[in-house]
């Protein structure tokens, strides 16, 4: 947790931050012309109690889930995971619906 000046660093460095009583999708980031930005797109209303308060964190966007792609699935016991993209097939690698797995993790990397 930190203070308004370290946010503000922070966005100055490209970050966005957020307090932790927020939304979980909240967060405030510089725009273009450095104007604190809600969600990236609204002008930020900044009150004296945000500029006091000293829970500043780092907001960390939530990871992308693909709909319908499961991470990993398990075969006669053996767990199998996304393979990344790109990365050839081999013939002990499965296809499941409309991706590929794979027990070898150096192939795995699905998001």
């Amino acid at each position: 947790m930190s203070k308004f000046k370290q946010a503000l660093k922070w966005m100055d460095e490209g970050k966005k931050v957020r307090r932790p009583k927020w939304k979980e999708k909240s967060f405030w980031a510089f725009g273009r012309d450095e104007a604190i930005l809600f969600m990236g797109v609204l002008t930020a209303k900044v009150h004296l109690k945000q500029i006091m308060a000293d829970d500043w964190e780092i907001y960390e966007e939530p990871k992308k889930e693909i709909p319908g792609v499961k991470k990993e699935i398990m075969v006669n016991g053996i767990e199998y995971k996304l393979m990344a993209i790109g990365i050839p097939v081999a013939d002990d690698d499965i296809r499941y619906e409309s991706s590929w797995y794979t027990k070898d993790p150096r192939k795995q990397g699905g998001n």
